[in-house]
């Protein structure tokens, strides 16, 4: 929140806030919607643990350590950088809730696997 404040997304009362305001009754407290950074995502040539493959699913042993996808401060090195070199493809966000949520079965039963799905 504070770096938020930092940057002008806040404002408090009409203005931009600081991080010392007190609140007091009555004060109104905006939030300025952030433009989410776009990532230009590209392959790495980094070693894959490929357990199965076919033309739409990829499951890959994650070596303990490996950052999943990049995000700040992991914006290369990732496991997603590897698949995406390996594959030649994107990777699928369709229905991302319920590949997220099928991920999130799996690490309960497969704790190193990660299954990736492949646009056709």
């Amino acid at each position: 929140m504070e770096k938020l404040i930092e940057e002008g997304y806040v404002l408090y009362n009409g203005q931009k806030a600081k991080a010392s305001i007190k609140l007091k009754s009555g004060d109104h407290i905006n939030l300025i919607e952030k433009e989410a950074e776009v990532l230009d995502v590209k392959g790495e040539d980094i070693p894959l643990d490929i357990v199965f493959e076919d033309e739409d699913l990829l499951v890959v042993n994650k070596p303990r350590g490996m950052v999943v996808h990049p995000a700040p401060g992991h914006y290369t090195g990732t496991l997603v950088n590897a698949v995406i070199a390996h594959s030649g493809t994107s990777l699928s966000s369709i229905n991302e809730f319920c590949v997220r949520e099928l991920y999130t079965g799996l690490i309960k039963i497969l704790p190193d696997y990660c299954l990736f799905v492949k646009m056709t």
